[in-house]
């Protein structure tokens, strides 16, 4: 953003530099037989505070493709590491007393 002035002048965009960063594994899994799962789209969060992932059943939710009438299963699996600090979104952090 800071090389153009005309996004720059843009708090939308400027704000954008004030973003942590995060790291992304994006894998495609090919398997050999069908399973099934609930949902098409799944959060799996929980397991460490600044690190979730999103799951998709490509073969239910790409209809128009290939993917649609495989034999086999195609998830698409993306890991996200986000480096968190109170300042990313502007969170005020309070103590709740017992």
């Amino acid at each position: 953003m800071a090389s153009s002035s005309a996004l720059a002048e843009r708090p939308e965009f400027s704000a954008v530099s004030n973003l942590g960063t995060i790291d992304i594994l994006a894998t495609r899994l090919w398997l050999d037989q069908r399973i099934i799962l609930r949902n098409p789209s799944n959060v799996i969060a929980g397991f460490e505070p600044s690190t979730g992932a999103t799951l998709f059943d490509l073969n239910a939710l790409q209809v128009t493709t290939e993917f649609r009438t495989a034999d086999s299963r195609v998830l698409n699996l993306d890991v996200m590491a986000v480096e968190l600090s109170n300042d990313t979104f502007g969170v005020i952090e309070t103590k709740v007393s017992d």
